[in-house]
C-alpha cells in the first residue's frame, strides 16, 4: 500500500480525527467501588417526547449492589425510568420498565446500550441536541447517589 498517495493520506488523517474526537468524549464517574462509564444520549427530533440514556456500571466490590432509580432535572424531562428491551418468544422486541431495581453483581459490569437496558426520558421538555450536556443522578442501594453528566451525541 502506498501511504504517500494523497487519497490514502486523507483517509488516515480522517480516521485519526474521528478516533481522537470519539475518545475525547469518554468520561466516567465513581461512587465507592462503582464506576459509571460514558453516560450518553442520542439527539432527538424537535417534537420528540421521549429520549434515552446509555452508560455502563462496573462494580469492583466483593458485594453486589442494586441500581434503584434515576432522576434528571425537570428542565430536561418530566420523568426518567429504568427500562429493558428484550426479544419475546415470537421474535418481537418488547420493552418493560424495571420497577424493582437492577442488580449489579460483584466484580461485574452492566451495560446500558441500544437493544438492552436504558434510561427512558419521558416527557422531554426540550429537544436534545448534539454536544448538549445534562445532569442525571443514579441511586444505588448500598453505594448511595452519584451525579453524572450525560453527553448528547
Amino acid at each position: 500500500m502506498n501511504f504517500s498517495s494523497p487519497r490514502i493520506f486523507q483517509i488516515l488523517v480522517t480516521c485519526a480525527v474521528l478516533l481522537s474526537s470519539a475518545s475525547s468524549h469518554a468520561h466516567e464517574f465513581s461512587i465507592g467501588n462503582l464506576t459509571i462509564g460514558h453516560p450518553w444520549s442520542r439527539a432527538t427530533a424537535p417534537a420528540a417526547r421521549m429520549g434515552v440514556v446509555y452508560f455502563s456500571i462496573k462494580n469492583a466490590a466483593a458485594d453486589g449492589d442494586t441500581l434503584l432509580d434515576v432522576t434528571v432535572a425537570s428542565t430536561i424531562a418530566k420523568r426518567a425510568s429504568l427500562h429493558e428491551m428484550s426479544m419475546n418468544a415470537k421474535g418481537l422486541m418488547h420493552m418493560a420498565e424495571i420497577k424493582a431495581g437492577l442488580p449489579v453483581a460483584a466484580k461485574a459490569e452492566v451495560k446500558f446500550a441500544p437493544g438492552g437496558y436504558h434510561v427512558m426520558l419521558e416527557g422531554l421538555v426540550k429537544q436534545l441536541t448534539v454536544n448538549q450536556e445534562f445532569g442525571m443522578t443514579l441511586r444505588f442501594a448500598k453505594a448511595g447517589a452519584v451525579s453524572v453528566i450525560v453527553l448528547v451525541e
